[in-house]
């Protein structure tokens, strides 16, 4: 029934962020490292903007939200962070 569903996609979902959360060690074992970008000014090096918001508490090309973590190795983006850019 339901309960059995529900309780069916908690396990999943719990196996899943497990999961994850061993392949990110292993990425840190090999150098490389989650840089995190909400709060940081927009810097094209780093971040892909995906869209833009205004939010007029916070300076202007700040970062909002991120929907994908970046990653670096040997201190060099090997993946740009997707990122919405406050733009006021």
């Amino acid at each position: 029934g339901q309960e059995k569903d529900k309780l069916n996609l908690e396990s999943l979902l719990d196996s899943t962020k497990m999961v994850a959360g061993k392949f990110t060690q292993e990425l840190e074992k090999l150098g490389v490292k989650v840089f995190t970008s909400v709060g940081e000014k927009f810097d094209p090096e780093k971040h892909d903007a995906l869209t833009t918001m205004s939010n007029t508490d916070k300076e202007d090309d700040v970062i909002l939200e991120e929907y994908l973590k970046g990653y670096e190795l040997a201190g060099r983006v090997i993946r740009h962070s997707q990122v919405i850019v406050n733009k006021v």
